[in-house]
């Protein structure tokens, strides 16, 4: 199990760095985030609502509302 017990409230504006070592659950966590996967228990929201709600064919306006960076170390100092 990559991910256990994970609580996480990201606003509206704000900026999340996710940095761990390979195999810590990354990936999955950001897939998760992006409805790429779906949670074997719980679940994750978005505006109050659980995103395995969300209509297939309205995934990719979801999505739209999310950016990522990956493996960017040049922009970013760490």
């Amino acid at each position: 199990m990559a991910l256990e017990e994970i609580n996480l409230t990201i606003e509206q504006g704000e900026f999340l760095s996710i940095v761990g070592h390979s195999g810590s659950g990354k990936s999955t966590l950001l897939k998760l985030v992006y409805a790429e996967e779906q949670t074997s228990q719980g679940h994750v929201y978005f505006n109050e609502r659980p995103i395995d709600a969300i209509n297939r064919k309205h995934l990719p306006y979801y999505r739209r509302n999310i950016g990522t960076v990956s493996r960017c170390q040049k922009f970013l100092k760490l």
